[in-house]
């Protein structure tokens, strides 16, 4: 039964994909809209997580702010729906991405057989799974060699069709794994080449024991990506997905550590955070907004 409701879901999904981008486009400005005006989709979510991360800025300039992610989300969903009929050379063809700098994450892959990749919800984070076409060929590592973390979510039906849109662009199942099994994974598979995924700015457990201060709040983090680098002397690169305009997106590295097992506990997650909130505070838009990144609080 969850299979033929999945199926039942994704089938117009993928025929809307089979549009050009430019229609796409078209109704993602009225879903934008939609979203803005009449469901006013999380718009407290939204204006309480600019206000409290920029408690300088203006009522105004939260609302300007506000009214341009609503336009970039929706871009986002299209984009993705898009992207699921493209094959990544096409996607790359189009030039929606292009790396920056390739040779960091080049230098990180020749240091080690695994690498940790920490990243955050910046720019399209959904089509990142052509990170080796968009290096244009100067990239040290295959496509199958990737594994992207996600976490796992509570209704059965949504993760199947998550899972099964997120495996579109992937050459194994394997490559998209929940964030909890992957520890075993990596143990498992310490002696191949492989570069280790992790979106590491999502709301963690209620347990979590980390946290620090991040965009004016006190922050709890996921301290996956940080633990694995330690246990396995793994290199840390930090990406960060710009969006300079409608469909134009770079992709920045930055070297956090040559060797996670040298560096003093919490300096991995504490640089990514500096990192991150250097990003989004540069491009406010360029976030999930949102989401409820900070509902645990703090006893």
């Amino acid at each position: 039964m969850r299979n033929i409701l999945s199926w039942l879901i994704l089938t117009p999904i993928y025929l809307f994909s089979l549009f050009p981008l430019r229609v796409h486009y078209f109704f993602s400005d009225i879903i934008s809209w939609l979203l803005r005006e009449i469901l006013k989709y999380r718009a407290s979510t939204i204006h309480i997580n600019l206000a409290r991360s920029f408690p300088k800025l203006k009522y105004e300039e939260i609302n300007s702010i506000a009214k341009e992610y609503y336009k970039y989300m929706s871009d986002i969903i299209c984009e993705t729906i898009w992207g699921l009929t493209r094959t990544i050379k096409h996607i790359e063809k189009k030039g929606l991405f292009k790396v920056e700098n390739p040779e960091i994450l080049n230098k990180a892959v020749n240091l080690h057989k695994g690498v940790i990749i920490m990243l955050g919800h910046t720019g399209n984070w959904e089509m990142i799974y052509g990170i080796t076409s968009y290096s244009k060929g100067e990239a040290n590592f295959k496509q199958e060699q990737c594994i992207f973390a996600y976490h796992k979510m509570s209704s059965k039906i949504a993760e199947s069709i998550f899972k099964r849109l997120r495996l579109t662009h992937v050459t194994k199942a394997e490559s998209v794994m929940p964030s909890n099994k992957i520890i075993r994974f990596v143990i498992k598979h310490k002696w191949e080449d492989r570069l280790y995924i992790f979106n590491s700015d999502q709301s963690p457990e209620s347990s979590a024991k980390f946290a620090g201060n991040f965009l004016n709040q006190p922050t709890f983090w996921v301290t996956g990506g940080e633990a694995i680098a330690k246990k396995m002397e793994m290199p840390v690169v930090y990406l960060y997905i710009d969006r300079k305009s409608r469909g134009k997106y770079i992709i920045r590295y930055t070297s956090i550590c040559e060797d996670g097992s040298k560096e003093k506990d919490d300096f991995i997650l504490k640089e990514y955070a500096r990192l991150l909130e250097k990003d989004i505070s540069t491009n406010k838009v360029n976030w999930l907004w949102s989401h409820k990144r900070w509902k645990h609080k703090f006893e």
